[in-house]
């Protein structure tokens, strides 16, 4: 990563940023403990887990109005090269699958880099750039545009993975039934 890797709390903004396209912010993701339990978008590979898929979902290239105002509007992938792109870090990217960049346009990197879609969407949202978000996360933002709908879409999974020695305990049963019942329910 180039400068600024690394610095807690700084967000680039449409506003606020003077980063060009080869100068690369990161933000790193303090590492959470999970309660014997996750849902991930990659699957595991390994390790004494039982891994059991939740569903799908899809995910689109956005901007922000304020970005593409400022910016122009992108009519094929291979004018995202001329972008400010926002993605995550790759030493940090945990699944092969969350690599979207290179699945849009080959070669393509992120100039903006998070290891948190959250962060990721509200960089993109504030006007910093271009990024594949989750439509269940970006289509409700009337902030965002979607682009290239008709050339670009990407389906992943969320997995739900427990321990295996976790499984059968009542509450992490519990919990993985109502997650499972809860994205049934939502993709109806």
């Amino acid at each position: 990563m180039g400068a600024g890797a690394g610095a807690g709390g700084v967000q680039p903004t449409a506003s606020g940023h003077k980063a060009g396209p080869h100068y690369r912010f990161g933000f790193p993701q303090s590492f959470k403990a999970r309660g014997g339990y996750g849902a991930d978008a990659g699957r595991p590979q390994r390790g004494r887990l039982s891994v059991k898929r939740l569903g799908e979902y899809r995910l689109h290239l956005y901007a922000s109005v304020d970005y593409l105002a400022r910016a122009g509007r992108p009519d094929r992938p291979a004018q995202l090269r001329d972008h400010m792109l926002v993605g995550y870090v790759p030493e940090f990217i945990f699944s092969p699958e969350l690599d979207y960049l290179d699945e849009v346009e080959a070669g393509l990197e992120a100039h903006l880099r998070a290891t948190s879609i959250n962060m990721q969407y509200r960089m993109v949202r504030d006007g910093s750039g271009i990024g594949v978000l989750p439509d269940f996360i970006a289509r409700s933002d009337p902030q965002l545009i979607e682009l290239m709908a008709d050339r670009v879409e990407i389906i992943r999974h969320f997995w739900l993975v427990t321990h295996e020695d976790l499984r059968k305990v009542a509450r992490i049963a519990t919990v993985g039934a109502w997650l499972q019942e809860r994205v049934m329910m939502a993709s109806r």
